[in-house]
């Protein structure tokens, strides 16, 4: 081997080792920075790169902003949950089935696809939850569908064939 390809390799390692180290080290800086500022190490490349093209837009949300959020939306969720439980909770009252047919379909859902859950005899009393926000219309007459309690179980009939006890 010639003295020049032994030192062409030679002086390659440091070159390499160099390479390796700075590499290190400018991935610990970059997490302690992230660290620092309390963001994740993605984001802070993001936003780097977002203010060194004057983009302000993409800038992307702090921890506390994210907190902020979750808090609020929160909030939201305890709000609608104590909605729900009021609506389940204040029973209309009862009703008696009304069809011209010997029973009422009582379904696991509110619609006329889902399964049948029990057969209602006509005239039976039956314990009313709620009834649904949406109005549809069936058979041309404007209905809604209502939750109810029969036998110890829960399920949705059409609303018309109920008639509410005063």
């Amino acid at each position: 081997m010639s003295r020049r390809s032994r030192r062409r390799r030679n002086s390659d390692i440091p070159v390499m080792q160099y390479l390796l180290y700075g590499g290190f080290a400018l991935s610990l800086l970059w997490l302690v920075l992230s660290m620092f500022k309390q963001k994740d190490p993605i984001s802070l490349v993001k936003s780097g790169l977002a203010s060194l093209q004057g983009d302000t837009i993409n800038s992307y949300p702090s921890r506390e902003e994210y907190i902020n959020l979750l808090e609020a939306k929160d909030v939201q969720i305890q709000n609608l949950e104590s909605q729900i439980d009021e609506l389940e909770s204040s029973a209309y009252g009862i009703a008696i089935v009304s069809v011209d047919s010997p029973t009422l379909n009582m379904r696991s859902s509110p619609s006329l696809t889902s399964g049948i859950v029990f057969k209602i005899p006509n005239g039976a009393a039956v314990e009313i939850q709620y009834y649904d926000t949406e109005k549809f219309i069936l058979n041309g007459r404007q209905g809604q569908w209502c939750k109810i309690r029969y036998a110890d179980l829960e399920g949705w009939v059409w609303g018309n064939f109920l008639v509410e006890k005063e």
